[in-house]
């Protein structure tokens, strides 16, 4: 069988896909009903399938077939979960020419442009580097009971516009002196955050955030514990800085020894780089891998 392929980018949630379909006899499929069985592969063609859906379609006089790839039914992973910006990517069509699941004819064809222009409609950045698709707003309200809320499997929770911060795994209470408020906190998967009662009183009335599919690993780490090294292969990127319930001395923040000014922090997040070592007396830092 030999297929060929048209793709045209439609942001964010699909691209488009055509097919000219042949039989075994190399025949066009003309006006008949056919299924499709689509698997995305990453960096080769017998790469690993990070997604895969099943279609039905119709082919029309000419043997055409067009699909929306992304709005089928899908058999593993998600589409808006693909980090499109790493890695090469490999597109598998497999057609069963009858409609049924007799997938007999296949063909694997590398992406191109497509992948970067579902890129740019995820639109990451420093501050929210898992992208702003696929999101689900979080709006707490208080009261004087106390609520626990623990971060999905498989995603990021980002909280902005902190007056004051929750207590994290009963560990960290963290007040409106610890982090900047114009900062976000990023907290990964599995976590508790309980947004309730601190040191008596509420802490405010509400708070805001999001929960986003997990692209990135946060790092939630206390200085005062030990110092965090930046893993081989990976740059740090520091979003948030808070003192530690476990705090001594009077210590800034020390990359590689060296003493760092904080007020940078401020207004933009700082980007580490692999093997540094980053230690404090003081200090929480709060951010995300890459």
């Amino acid at each position: 069988m030999i297929v060929t392929t048209i793709c045209k980018a439609q942001v964010p949630q699909a691209f488009s896909y055509q097919a000219v379909i042949r039989n075994s006899s190399n025949a066009l499929v003309t006006n008949q009903a056919v299924s499709e069985r689509i698997s995305l592969l990453k960096d080769s063609a017998n790469g690993t399938v990070v997604y895969s859906e099943t279609q039905n379609a119709k082919t029309n006089a000419n043997g055409l077939v067009s699909l929306q790839i992304g709005t089928g039914n899908v058999l593993n992973g998600t589409f808006n979960g693909i980090n499109w910006a790493t890695g090469t990517y490999f597109i598998k069509i497999e057609t069963d020419p009858k409609g049924g699941k007799n997938y007999t004819l296949n063909n694997t064809t590398q992406l191109l442009s497509v992948p970067y222009a579902l890129q740019a409609g995820n639109a990451p950045s420093l501050e929210y580097p898992d992208g702003v698709q696929n999101i689900t707003p979080i709006i707490i309200n208080l009261d004087s009971i106390s609520k626990n809320f623990t971060v999905p499997q498989g995603k990021n929770l980002y909280l902005y516009n902190n007056e004051s911060t929750p207590t994290i795994d009963s560990l960290y209470n963290l007040t409106s002196s610890t982090t900047t408020q114009s900062s976000n906190l990023l907290i990964g998967e599995g976590h508790v955050v309980n947004f309730g009662l601190n040191n008596g009183y509420l802490n405010r009335t509400s708070y805001f955030g999001f929960l986003a599919d997990k692209i990135v690993d946060p790092v939630f780490a206390d200085l005062t514990k030990g110092a965090f090294i930046v893993p081989k292969g990976k740059y740090l990127v520091i979003i948030n800085i808070m003192y530690s319930p476990y705090s001594y001395g009077n210590q800034d923040l020390l990359i590689n020894g060296t003493i760092t000014g904080l007020y940078a922090i401020y207004s933009k997040p700082i980007i580490i780089p692999s093997g540094s070592i980053i230690s404090s007396t003081q200090y929480v830092i709060d951010g995300y891998l890459r």
